[in-house]
């Protein structure tokens, strides 16, 4: 081999070292052409350094398929965030804090992949060249279309979206507003007197509860709250009544009454909850308001009567064949929301800031 040659290939090798770094364990690698047109070198150079890579075992060459990645010690984790290249503060600060946490992981890298604002929807194409174990991403703002969603979810690297704000070009969406809910719930709690505040998740969950549920969290937590949240783990297909009101009998034994209020994730596992107070000698809503949701028949007969938030189902029904009637007419349905309202009825109680501190003594004393 020529001195000419040999100082090319050891060049080479170098370079494709660190170009393995940031391919993941069993990705194809570059191709022959790729890398004879990416370093501007020879076939015959570029088949040299293969071949040293798979004796080296950090590759295997399967004829007619490429080179693949094997597994090594030089095998790196590559975290890469993918954003749109704004001029923001923000988005640099963002990504300086997780490159700084990425690296404390030993074997783990940081890297940013960019595309241009007015790259529109061929960002697609960005994230199919990129090589790395797991994408942070950004999505443009743009309108998505269904088949961009399925490409980017069939991509065989995992994708976490920065944000949960995906628009899908041409979607209809009749959505019921459930941060709205979860405001009403805890504004009517703290406006009622309430500091000392449980979140009772008593169903399956599922996106809607989720966004319901965050709200009603943060609302508090902006009041300077630190609300108390009880999971009862309840499952799909379970009785969440029953399930719930075990549950609670359980925690009053072991905390005692230590809130004032609680919101329910739904009517028919409120009246587990109040069948609970009751079973631990509390009182609703003397010693525990409760707020449910979804307005059943039955809760407006319970004893207290349940406060609670209700669908707005004339306006439901209004907007659905208002939006289905302009489709018919050529025209697009889109996103369209009706926001819950609040019914106030008894078992939700005025509790001042003297009542509440007694209140707490009280249930404290109790659980001992």
């Amino acid at each position: 081999m020529s001195r000419d040659i040999s100082s090319q290939v050891n060049f080479l090798y170098e370079k494709l070292l660190l170009e393995l770094n940031h391919f993941a364990v069993s990705r194809r690698f570059f191709s022959i052409r790729e890398l004879m047109s990416r370093y501007q070198v020879s076939r015959r150079i570029v088949e040299k350094v293969l071949a040293r890579l798979e004796e080296e075992q950090r590759i295997r060459i399967e004829p007619a398929r490429g080179s693949f990645v094997r597994e090594s010690k030089c095998n790196k984790r590559i975290i890469v965030s993918v954003h749109c290249d704004w001029p923001s503060e923000r988005l640099e600060d963002l990504d300086a804090a997780i490159a700084e946490e990425v690296n404390a992981y030993s074997g783990w890298i940081f890297s940013r992949a960019l595309f241009c604002p007015d790259f529109g929807s061929h960002f697609i194409k960005l994230l199919k060249e990129i090589h790395g174990n797991v994408f942070l991403l950004r999505l443009p703002v743009i309108k998505l279309t269904q088949q961009l969603i399925v490409q980017i979810l069939s991509l065989p690297t995992p994708v976490i979206f920065w944000g949960n704000d995906i628009l899908i070009d041409g979607i209809n969406v009749l959505d019921s507003n459930s941060e709205f809910a979860g405001m009403l719930a805890a504004e009517c709690l703290v406006r009622n007197g309430h500091r000392k505040i449980a979140l009772i998740l008593s169903e399956p969950h599922n996106i809607f509860s989720w966004r319901r549920n965050n709200t009603f969290l943060s609302y508090l937590r902006l009041h300077g709250l630190a609300p108390v949240v009880i999971d009862c783990e309840i499952r799909s297909g379970e009785a969440s009544m029953a399930k719930t009101h075990d549950r609670m009998v359980a925690y009053f034994k072991t905390h005692g009454a230590d809130f004032s209020a609680c919101f329910v994730s739904s009517d028919y596992s409120a009246l587990g909850v109040m069948s609970a107070c009751r079973e631990c000698g509390l009182e609703v809503p003397d010693d525990i308001s409760i707020i449910g949701s979804g307005n059943i028949s039955c809760v407006s007969h319970s004893q207290p009567q349940l406060t609670t938030i209700a669908d707005d189902l004339p306006g439901i029904a209004r907007t659905f064949c208002e939006g289905v009637e302009e489709l018919f007419n050529g025209g697009h349905f889109g996103i369209r929301t009706v926001s819950p309202y609040l019914i106030e009825r008894q078992s939700v109680r005025v509790l001042s800031g003297e009542e509440e501190n007694t209140r707490q003594r009280r249930s404290t004393f109790r659980s001992l």
